[in-house]
């Protein structure tokens, strides 16, 4: 029979290989796949939040700001736009990104443009591509994500404005939660670049939410 003291080494083993399945903040507690088996998969994008600015000045001049927010619930994206007024527009999709264990991954955006708003027909448009995907840790914590697409089609700017994923693929995330059936992302950033007298600020902060087909 285990004495008390095998039983708190055992215990306390345990709570070591358990703490160590969680990686992202949100990740399952315990998970007896590995990242890698999780990953694996279709994902259909269910969720979106993007809010993204931008500021221009020119010397001393007023700085002229413009300000983008999205939100999608796996249908639509819904994107106002902020300047000198406002304005906003709702364009109907559905996207999905596979990932395969060999570093390999392909997507696909489907845009539908209602054709009959009448008997709610629609048209579709079709962007797919291709590229490579791999772990950008150098802790083994496998919390980033990064993408190269080997293909990037070209989204129509009256689609694409601005708001990342799944009109630009390409970039590094970080995986905020991975788990059989579910998979959150994030990206954000700064950047500030000044010619002359003109500096130009703009920042992004991204999330997005995906479920396994």
């Amino acid at each position: 029979m285990p004495s008390f003291r095998h039983l708190l080494s055992l215990l306390f083993c345990l709570s070591l290989i358990l703490s160590s399945c969680k990686k992202g903040e949100n990740d399952p507690f315990l998970s007896f796949r590995s990242r890698n088996a999780r990953l694996k998969g279709t994902w259909k994008m269910t969720g979106k939040e993007a809010a993204l600015s931008n500021s221009i000045t020119v010397g001393q001049s007023t700085p002229i700001n413009n300000y983008i927010s999205s939100t999608y619930d796996g249908t639509k994206e819904i994107m106002t736009l902020t300047s000198s007024s406002i304005s906003s527009k709702i364009v109907y999709y559905d996207s999905e990104i596979t990932f395969s264990e060999n570093g390999e991954f392909s997507y696909a955006l489907f845009v539908y443009y209602p054709a009959d708003t009448t008997n709610q027909n629609f048209k579709t448009s079709a962007f797919q591509g291709t590229g490579m995907w791999a772990w950008n840790d150098m802790n083994k914590n496998k919390l980033g994500l990064e993408l190269w697409p080997d293909f990037v089609p070209t989204v129509p700017d009256s689609v694409n404005i601005g708001t990342y994923f799944p009109f630009v693929v390409a970039g590094s995330y970080y995986i905020d939660r991975l788990a059989y059936k579910e998979l959150w992302l994030e990206r954000n950033g700064s950047s500030t670049t000044q010619v002359d007298s003109t500096v130009t600020s703009s920042s992004f902060d991204c999330k997005w939410k995906f479920s396994k087909k």
